[in-house]
């Protein structure tokens, strides 16, 4: 997918980002039906969550909703609240988004930690993540992409 948005006239760079409306729900909408917009730790991870395989740079920002997670973690004093109950759930906003378990677990976190504010969920959602950064780096990695190339193009039948 290019980040050229230029090419496509239904996308804009500032207003419709090709990486953001390429998927539905968007990311914006989540964080309002969620009622986390005033929390910036939530709603950034929610936003790296919902680009990472659009904007071309996953692996960095699957890390950074990680730093925002161990950010909202250590920041006790930041306040809680939820204004009414959301609209998606994250079984609906990984439809939306044709994403993978992984992903749907990762909201899942956010979806239960916003009901109970227990950061036990928060701390979940790092150990989940920093599983999936790590094989998602092995899964790009070269050396893996060429073995896969060489049993696809070598079957052994038995």
């Amino acid at each position: 997918m290019s980040n050229d948005n230029t090419t496509d006239p239904k996308f804009d760079p500032v207003q419709n980002p090709e990486h953001y409306a390429t998927h539905q729900p968007e990311h914006i909408d989540i964080v309002r039906d969620w009622g986390l917009a005033s929390d910036c730790y939530m709603q950034s991870i929610v936003k790296y969550l919902a680009r990472y395989r659009y904007k071309g740079e996953a692996i960095q920002d699957l890390e950074k909703a990680l730093w925002w997670a161990k950010a909202r973690l250590e920041d006790t004093n930041y306040p809680n609240g939820m204004q009414s109950l959301p609209q998606y759930t994250p079984m609906q906003i990984c439809e939306g988004w044709e994403e993978c378990p992984i992903v749907h677990k990762l909201l899942l976190h956010i979806f239960r930690w916003m009901h109970s504010y227990d950061n036990s969920y928060i701390e979940e959602l790092i150990i989940d993540l920093k599983t999936y950064i790590s094989q998602y780096k092995l899964l790009q990695s070269p050396e893996l992409r060429e073995a896969l190339k060489d049993v696809k193009s070598n079957p052994t039948r038995e």
